[in-house]
């Protein structure tokens, strides 16, 4: 032994606490290493399963909506194609130059259009700033007389 090694108590030959080591320790620690790999490869594994399946619901969400929405009986109970073919007529209405006749297909093209982003996008390009306008006026209520409302309160309670 050199001048600059320190003497370790238990210390044969310069192997330091080598010697110290229990038989089957470096096994033991292989096997511990070997499992947390295989942890952490598993861990990734659910991560990305869970992310794709996500992905996926996603997807089919999204394209079922779109479905939906273009479909007979769509929004309001008319397609996208019929709400479409009623843009003048309905814009017409809105606009207070031409009541439509159908007060049902005026209710239909209201929640269609309010619901459906593709006929909205459409409608909006064709007549910029109306929708917005008629849907506000539509769904404000409407002011009634407080006169029926006074005449049932004075009425002697039973």
């Amino acid at each position: 032994m050199s001048n600059n090694q320190k003497s370790i108590p238990g210390d044969q030959e310069g192997l330091g606490d080598w010697n110290n080591c229990p038989q089957g320790e470096l096994s033991r620690m292989v096997r511990k290493l070997d499992a947390s790999r295989a942890r952490t490869r598993t861990k990734k594994l659910v991560q990305t399963s869970l992310l794709g399946m996500l992905l996926v619901a996603a997807g089919v969400v999204v394209s079922g909506s779109l479905l939906t929405s273009n479909s007979e009986g769509g929004y309001g109970g008319i397609s996208c194609a019929e709400c479409k073919s009623h843009f003048v007529e309905y814009h017409a209405h809105i606009t207070g130059s031409e009541l439509l006749e159908d007060l049902g297909l005026a209710s239909s093209m209201a929640v269609h259009l309010a619901d459906c982003r593709f006929c909205q996008s459409r409608f909006n390009a064709s007549y910029p700033g109306v929708l917005q306008v008629g849907i506000s006026i539509s769904t404000q209520p409407m002011i009634r007389s407080p006169m029926p409302l006074l005449a049932v309160s004075r009425q002697p309670a039973f």
